[in-house]
């Protein structure tokens, strides 16, 4: 009974912490592809919640995204993000090294000793964005109708509803296009002779 309550509740911590990596990850691919004002407010965001994210690992450190910053920082990240759809290494040009401004551990009141280290900026920052795309980067996906990228969920090849409306109608009327067009001519007719009644509309020679 106890190794079942045991599995049960590791097994709802690791989806707790999926939906929390997939959360951050859709959060971070916002800023990576924000325009306008919605960069700054996107900054500030994510500002606020990598703190947290390099808090959980161990971490310390400035993970705030300074104002002059955060265009060279969203680049950066939007180029991360673009390459996650393709195979091979990539290297964060902001950060060469990371340099640590503190070491230590600590005994807490559970007894456990925990690690306390702080990294100088922008170390914390990118370490936290790391580790979170090392986690849940594979769910990063191309679009199977637009070229943009999108976090995915389950079984989703699309990265909107609009889109998979989009793609279901495209396949749709590639395999019903004559009756697409005979519908089309109907509601064309019904339309001129609400208008003018009696009118005689003649059908165009479809082109091939």
């Amino acid at each position: 009974m106890k190794q079942t309550v045991r599995t049960l509740r590791s097994r709802q911590e690791t989806q707790q912490s999926l939906r929390r990596d997939r959360a951050t990850m859709q959060m971070l691919m916002r800023f990576a592809y924000a325009r306008g004002k919605a960069i700054d407010d996107l900054a500030e965001l994510v500002s606020r919640h990598l703190p947290m994210v390099a808090h959980r690992l161990g971490f310390n450190g400035p993970a705030r995204i300074p104002p002059e910053e955060r265009i060279d920082t969203q680049r950066a990240l939007r180029a991360c993000f673009n390459h996650l759809l393709s195979i091979g290494p990539f290297r964060f040009t902001p950060v060469n090294t990371l340099e640590v401004a503190y070491l230590g551990i600590q005994r807490t009141s559970q007894g456990t000793v925990e690690r306390h280290c702080a990294l100088a900026h922008p170390g914390a920052l990118w370490f936290a964005v790391v580790e979170v795309l090392q986690r849940s980067g594979s769910l990063v996906r191309r679009c199977a109708h637009c070229p943009k990228p999108y976090i995915r969920s389950g079984r989703m090849d699309y990265c909107s509803q609009a889109c998979s409306q989009r793609a279901r109608a495209a396949k749709w009327y590639a395999a019903h296009r004559e009756e697409a067009l005979e519908r089309k001519h109907e509601a064309y007719k019904r339309k001129v002779r609400l208008r003018q009644r009696g009118a005689k509309v003649v059908r165009r020679k479809r082109r091939r």
